[in-house]
């Protein structure tokens, strides 16, 4: 049976921003069909403007510092690394890649309509929905 993950949740947390204009928020889990079958214990969400969205070299954003350290000991704890897949259990898109090491997603090479985009983290019992999403410049 999964363990809670203990964050620290408003209703919804303050945006950080993460340079680029990218913005990171932590949020209460998402009342969706995915989230629930998947134990979702929060979603983090994440605005990205159009015009990096589209820059040829791409952008790369964290995991905001509560789940970093949640991930930080669920991984300890289980000896399993974080993972990262689509809201299905499919493989990330060849254009979006998780590092488990600095607890990054970074991006390159978005194709036209790739955003919005639902990633689930999971680590040890617990699970994150990452959903990225484009702003307007």
């Amino acid at each position: 049976m999964p363990v809670p993950l203990t964050l620290a949740l408003t209703q919804q947390s303050a945006a950080a921003a993460v340079g680029g204009g990218i913005t990171v928020t932590l949020q209460q889990p998402a009342a969706t069909s995915t989230a629930m079958a998947n134990g979702v214990a929060a979603t983090v969400a994440v605005t990205v403007p159009q015009a990096v969205a589209q820059q040829a070299e791409g952008f790369n954003f964290p995991l905001p510092a509560a789940v970093q350290q949640a991930v930080r000991q669920a991984v300890s704890d289980s000896g399993r690394a974080a993972t990262a897949t689509g809201p299905s259990g499919d493989p990330l898109p060849a254009w979006l890649r998780f590092d488990a090491e600095s607890l990054r997603f970074l991006a390159t090479r978005l194709p036209a309509g790739a955003l919005p985009y639902r990633a689930l983290l999971r680590f040890g019992d617990q699970s994150v929905l990452v959903v990225v999403s484009e702003t307007e410049s």
